[in-house]
């Protein structure tokens, strides 16, 4: 396996990411209402699972498991308060959302992107240095909100709307619609460019 493949089903997300050596890895993503039964069957959950993704199941005959299974239900999202008297939150640390959309490392790089333009104005006598980091706050939360309920509605793993599955098939048939949805997830792409205007109410960490 070269290359990585993403697979979603109804009720399922799968993930095939080559790890060099002849590795593979694979997450098996299921709601989180049947963790429990998940949990009492790990083995036959997880190849039940490759068996509704033929081009999964068909690698898998012969295959050997290198690791053990890890997996967790602890997948709560929400906002902490960015910064305060001589510290300041990055990444999963002050905001954490459902690994399905792999925004760990990009928020903690965007994040301290953001930080450290502020720092340098707080430091550097253009500002105080209080004023900089709550518009870190604000910038963060305004950057990141977006994403958290992309995010949601991802993990939730339910089948979209027929015109949205309508307008999907198109867009991965086009190339250029299809860059444009990576980027959002590459965080290259602003989310509402895609998806259009995020609900406030649920970008609102206080809702």
């Amino acid at each position: 396996m070269t290359e990585t493949r993403l697979f979603v089903r109804d009720g399922l997300f799968a993930v095939a990411v080559p790890c060099g050596g002849g590795l593979t890895f694979l997450a098996v993503v299921w709601p989180r209402s049947v963790f429990a039964k998940v949990r009492q069957d790990i083995d036959g959950a997880y190849h039940r699972a490759a068996a509704r993704v033929p081009w999964l199941a068909d690698r898998l005959v012969g295959a050997r498991q290198a690791e053990r299974y890890v997996g967790t239900a602890d997948l709560d999202a929400f906002f902490r308060t960015a910064s305060g008297p001589g510290w300041a939150l990055l990444g999963d640390s002050g905001h954490h959302k459902d690994p399905i959309t792999a925004q760990g490392m990009t928020d903690a790089l965007l994040d301290a992107e953001l930080l450290a333009r502020a720092i340098l104005q707080g430091l550097g006598g253009t500002r105080s240095l209080d004023d900089a980091l709550t518009d870190f706050c604000r910038q963060r939360d305004s950057r990141a909100g977006p994403m958290h309920e992309l995010t949601a509605g991802f993990a939730r793993l339910q089948s979209p709307p027929p015109e949205q599955l309508a307008g999907m098939a198109v867009a991965a048939g086009d190339p250029v619609a299809t860059t444009r949805f990576l980027g959002v997830i590459a965080g290259s792409v602003p989310v509402e460019e895609v998806y259009g205007p995020p609900d406030a109410d649920a970008m609102d960490p206080a809702a």
